[in-house]
């Protein structure tokens, strides 16, 4: 392969993890939006303003590429979240764990790579979710994994299902900051 074509592989690769990254983060706030309203009775604005915190948070965490999203929920609240019950955790994946040394030797390795985690993507969000729930207002361990098993009990499996779901839950639509 010619540098070139390396170099489009790897685009192609890192725009369709970004694809699932964009649908998934729509999904996860919409499911949490939603269960917040079911469980907790909370409004479009209390709502409104957590997604402004879920941000922040994004912001203070992104801090540190060296910790993954899903690393500082297990760390801060004791929760592991994983993609499958069975499957491996983050301290098994150098793409989660940067205390994992791993150099890509090929275009097919790297491919398979991001193939891998984006299986992760939806988890990732989920442990965003909990890591502002923790910080900033306080929730602990127990409260958070009813709250998952809230948000994943909607099978919502889109994000225009997510949204519009959101829009007749809530009453209002999906606004998230635009990077």
């Amino acid at each position: 392969m010619t540098d070139r074509e390396i170099a489009q592989a790897i685009r192609r690769a890192d725009a369709d993890a970004l694809r699932h990254q964009l649908e998934d983060s729509k999904i996860v706030l919409c499911e949490a939006g939603i269960a917040l309203h079911r469980r907790y009775g909370w409004g479009s604005k209390r709502i409104g303003d957590f997604i402004d915190v879920v941000q922040e948070v994004e912001d203070e965490c992104s801090a540190d590429p060296r910790r993954s999203m899903i690393q500082i929920l297990d760390e801060e609240t004791g929760i592991e979240i994983k993609p499958d019950a069975d499957g491996p955790g983050w301290r098994d994946l150098a793409f989660l764990n940067a205390d994992v040394e791993y150099q890509f030797k090929s275009i097919p390795e790297y491919r398979c790579m991001r193939s891998r985690q984006i299986r992760w993507i939806k988890p990732t969000f989920y442990a965003l979710v909990f890591v502002a729930l923790h910080r900033k207002c306080g929730w602990g361990a127990e409260r958070m994994r009813r709250l998952l098993a809230d948000m994943q009990g909607l099978g919502i499996r889109s994000s225009k299902q997510a949204r519009k779901l959101y829009k007749q839950e809530i009453g209002v639509a999906l606004e998230v900051r635009q990077e």
